[in-house]
């Protein structure tokens, strides 16, 4: 017996010094050697589960420590193994039963503070497990891994500064420790201190020249600062040093992305994709480039993949969604109806923005708002001292990523020259992808100060705003594309407004003031917006009236008309066009012979749906005629060839609008059930045209079909409406200015009173 004991006792002896060598299978077949004559002898078992957790086998190791503890119930330093593992395995809440089990038998105390502070943190128990990892540290203060990982954690909680001191903790006691260098890089982006966190990362490839995660996180940052080039180039060089890893093909996908070469991104994610079928993020994210390339099938295919692998991704059904809105793909109308059930139930099922033109259901905006807010920007921040002034002016910042070639500056561009400048004084903050576009240059130099932190973090643009001593921060954005409100989440301004970009309510308890008037947002819809509502006299609206029509109006030929009858158009973006109204436009058709309809031309993949569902309700799929996009002025010029520009519902055409009536083309309108469905109607009576508001789609539809076949009374509209538009206000920007800074001034003089955001209206 002795004989045997002493043999059991040299195997196991051979099996650990195999196992320090690293040596795993010959420790593996020492084991398994001592099992077969002692199948309960715990200390193999146990040798057994450790190689197992060292080899990342984390389902055997569960089992294998299962089995020792089933014969040991008070071994330690199983149970603490066995945290260790069950934290790997996701199964936090278990892990930190074994752990407390663990503490409660006393002994390695150090090791039981940090293996709590590790499932705690895994449980987003944060301060509990920071308390933890102070414990651990107390007992063993020269642990660099104890202080790296209470630096990770406070990182998670976003307290940076903290995060620094910790990190550089660990570097005091082992100054070549990579995950810390790397992670202080981290921090010191967080912290919007972007030099030095390339030094520390650039110190990181110092030490170890094959460190892919030390070019992995400066192309990250390098991205981060709108260092696009560069950024690829780096990703590269992480690529060479980490051919199999997916991440870093993903990250160059996002940097090709963000150059805006969406295909170059595509190939990225699928080179990620070849190495990780089951990438969420890579397939979302090469579905968003597909996207971009409107190649809507190959974005839906992605999704529906991404979907498989995880049912219950944030906001993934809204995308599919809006994708096939985008697409006039309206095979799964049905699927709708859910999404709009789980926005109901407060799920994170769609973003606001997509929201707006699957539902005329403003209480569903708010409820999608509010549930987005609180998923992305629950930090929020404290209302701000006002930094110092160097004059009494009201300083007004306007934020915006469309501070070129867009819609926005369009609409803008003359306000912000005509602002007066005694009483203001207006900066402009550029947070979108970088232009020098004619428009860009024009607004740059409207502003008084014109800022870009198109590479800061949201924090740090925060803090810029704020430097600025700006009094009222304009949010031009909202949820549109390229938005940043994290910004605003950061309460940089004493008082946050939103404005023109975003047709609907932020649901953000940091923007104070929504800008509309009494049509967008009437009485009976006030309890649906969270902000306080400042009611502009006329429209919300603002237009610039020095935008002239000099290009002569094209022939109908060249433009794809036919050389005659009548020509009903919509250039409004495809996902408004909807089933319902779509109904109606092609009852049109089929009622006034000879006539056409005339649209933006999206992606062939939109004009096909729409061709066949057009066939399906009787109409010849050639009566669909499809506008290529073109310049602002030549597309002006050739509206003058339509008769009527019919409009969309639940989300009308908004600048789209502006556009049809400064170009002279009578709009036809149906008042819809929310802000974005209220717009042409406002736009409508600012001109002079109330009467072209319908209050139903079978008005909609009669008068359209009237006017179309009365040429005399299309023409006494067209009279009125160019004589209108010189005389009314949507297009008198200098009455606009007037309104709005009326507006900014007494929201201004409510909060130097003392006195809380409050309804009103500007007279």
């Amino acid at each position: 017996m002795a004989g045997s004991q002493r043999s059991v006792l040299e195997l196991l002896q051979q099996a650990g010094q195999a196992r320090e060598m690293g040596a795993f299978d010959r420790a593996s077949k020492l084991c398994r050697l001592v099992l077969k004559s002692h199948p309960r002898q715990t200390d193999a078992l146990h040798l057994l589960a450790v190689l197992a957790l060292e080899r990342n086998n984390f389902a055997e190791a569960d089992q294998r420590f299962r089995a020792v503890l089933a014969l040991k119930p008070n071994s330690q330093q199983a149970l603490f193994n066995h945290s260790l593992v069950l934290c790997e395995l996701g199964r936090a809440e278990e892990a930190l039963a074994q752990c407390e089990r663990a503490v409660l038998l006393g002994g390695d105390a150090t090791r039981g503070h940090a293996l709590r502070a590790a499932a705690l943190r895994a449980l987003k128990r944060g301060p509990e497990a920071l308390t933890s990892y102070d414990q651990a540290i107390a007992g063993a203060p020269r642990d660099p891994e104890l202080h790296f990982n209470r630096g990770n954690l406070l990182r998670e909680l976003e307290r940076f500064e903290e995060a620094m001191a910790s990190y550089d903790a660990t570097l005091a006691i082992a100054p070549h420790h990579l995950g810390a260098i790397n992670n202080r890089g981290t921090a010191l982006r967080d912290l919007g201190r972007y030099e030095e966190a390339l030094k520390s990362y650039d110190g990181a490839i110092s030490i170890d020249p094959k460190s892919w995660q030390a070019y992995n996180n400066k192309g990250n940052l390098l991205q981060a600062m709108g260092h696009l080039d560069e950024a690829v180039n780096v990703f590269a060089a992480a690529i060479s040093r980490a051919p199999r890893n997916p991440e870093c093909h993903y990250n160059l996908g996002n940097a090709e992305h963000d150059r805006g070469r969406y295909s170059e991104a595509m190939a990225c994610y699928s080179n990620a994709l070849a190495i990780d079928p089951r990438y969420v993020a890579a397939l979302t994210n090469r579905a968003g480039a597909a996207r971009r390339l409107k190649l809507y099938k190959k974005a839906l295919a992605d999704y529906a993949a991404a979907k498989r692998e995880d049912p219950h991704l944030p906001y993934l059904d809204g995308y599919i969604a809006h994708t096939q809105a985008q697409a006039c793909d309206w095979s799964r109308l049905e699927q709708e109806k859910v999404l709009l059930e789980r926005v109901r139930r407060g799920e994170r099922a769609c973003e606001p923005f997509s929201l707006l033109s699957l539902s005329d259901n403003e209480s569903d905006h708010r409820a999608c708002a509010e549930s987005w807010v609180a998923d992305k920007f629950s930090h929020g921040g404290e209302v701000p001292r006002q930094a110092s002034k160097s004059d009494e002016r009201i300083r007004l910042a306007y934020l915006s990523p469309d501070f070129r070639n867009h819609a926005t500056s369009y609409l803008m561009a003359r306000l912000i020259e005509l602002h007066d400048r005694r009483q203001f004084h207006i900066v402009g903050m550029s947070i979108g992808p970088k232009a020098n576009d004619a428009m860009r240059q024009r607004v740059s130099q409207a502003f008084d100060k014109f800022i870009d932190v198109s590479g800061l973090s949201d924090r740090a643009a925060a803090e810029t705003l704020h430097a600025e001593g700006i009094d009222i921060a304009v949010d031009l954005a909202g949820y549109t594309e390229h938005a940043r409100a994290g910004i605003l989440a950061n309460r940089p301004a004493p008082l946050q407004v939103s404005y023109l970009g975003y047709p609907g309510t932020t649901g953000a308890p940091f923007i104070d003031y929504l800008i509309a008037d009494r049509c967008v947002i009437p009485e009976a819809a006030r309890s649906a917006y969270s902000e306080r509502i400042i009611y502009l006299p006329d429209t919300y609206q603002v237009n610039d009236h020095k935008i002239e029509m000099t290009t002569p109006v094209p022939p109908r030929q060249e433009v794809g008309l036919p050389a005659d009858g009548f020509v009903f158009c919509c250039f409004n973006n495809s996902y408004k066009i909807r089933p319902q109204i779509f109904d109606v436009w092609m009852r049109l058709l089929r009622r006034i012979d000879g006539s056409v309809l005339w649209l933006l031309r999206d992606s062939e993949e939109c004009c096909e749906n729409l061709r066949r569902q057009a066939a399906k309700r009787g109409v010849a799929p050639e009566r669909l005629i499809f506008a290529p996009r073109v310049g602002n002025d030549q597309h002006l010029a050739r509206h003058k060839l339509a008769g009527l520009f019919l409009d969309t519902l639940p989300y009308n055409a908004h600048t789209t609008a502006s556009d049809a009536l400064r170009a002279g083309v009578p709009l036809i309108t149906c008042a819809g059930s929310s802000f974005a469905g209220r717009v042409a109607a406002s736009l409508l009576k600012a001109v002079g045209l109330p009467e072209l508001v319908t209050q139903s789609l079978e008005d909609y539809e009669a008068m359209a079909a009237k006017l179309a076949q009365s040429p005399a009374e299309l023409q006494r509209l067209r009279t009125t409406l160019a004589a209108n538009a010189a005389t009314h206000a949507l297009f008198d920007t200098d009455r606009f200015r007037r309104n709005i800074e009326a507006a900014y001034v007494e929201m201004h003089r409510r909060q130097q009173a003392g006195e809380a955001p409050a309804d009103f209206t500007v007279g």
